[in-house]
């Protein structure tokens, strides 16, 4: 696969904040990148809603709401970052 971005703010476009030369370039990133970051990101949102239900649990709620995922957050990201 193919990430022109040219023209965009994206992570993967070259004309972008993120490009600190000023001139577009053209990435090419690999089929198998993409869907192995794909299934990285399903796994985060994943765990990150089930620690959301269980906080949602606890308080006795049925729905999940922005303050349990807020709540959960913060350790969330801890417990990745190492």
């Amino acid at each position: 696969a193919e990430a022109d971005g040219a023209g965009d703010d994206s992570p993967a476009g070259g004309g972008g904040a993120n490009n600190r030369s000023g001139s577009a370039k053209k990435l090419n990133i690999k089929e198998e990148a993409i869907v192995a970051s794909a299934e990285v990101v399903r796994m985060f949102v994943a765990e990150l809603v089930h620690r959301a239900a269980e906080g949602a649990k606890e308080d006795g709620e049925d729905t999940v709401d922005g303050t349990h995922l807020e709540r959960v957050l913060p350790q969330f990201l801890l417990d990745f970052a190492s």
